[in-house]
């Protein structure tokens, strides 16, 4: 299922380093195989100058024809949820397109935050859609 992803998405934006502004995220422990996007390069997916989401993370579903999709949103500073959902929904659009033809998608959308999310902010953010608000330590 990767090798649709790979004739669809330009190498120059695949890394294995998520990391923006001070907040990473890892792959230890990831699905794999797997392609990471960073779409902030310029040869992303998407259009210059629209909302996106900072990375795109697919993997081959184990054992299956399928694929995991998880459109990720990194934030270290003050998150404000609407930004944030509308910047996942933009990935999920992205993804749509480089994973279409596929028929089995899984999908995940992931905000990750390098410190502690107010109870409104993550009320908007599960009132966005099926979007995990995740803390985590600042590296």
């Amino acid at each position: 299922m990767l090798a649709i992803v790979d004739e669809r998405v330009d190498a120059r934006c695949m890394t294995e380093a998520m990391n923006k502004q001070g907040c990473s995220v890892g792959t230890d422990g990831a699905p794999a195989p797997h392609r990471v996007t960073d779409m902030d390069h310029p040869a992303a997916p998407v259009e210059p100058n629209h909302r996106k989401c900072d990375y795109l993370f697919l993997a081959a579903e184990e054992g299956g024809p399928g694929v995991l999709v998880v459109p990720l949103e990194l934030k270290s500073t003050k998150l404000n949820a609407a930004s944030v959902v509308a910047q996942l929904q933009a990935g999920a659009g992205a993804a749509e397109q480089i994973v279409r033809g596929i028929s089995t998608v899984r999908f995940v959308a992931v905000a990750v935050h390098g410190g502690k999310v107010h109870r409104r902010q993550y009320q908007e953010l599960r009132k966005g859609g099926p979007v995990s608000a995740t803390d985590v330590t600042r590296s």
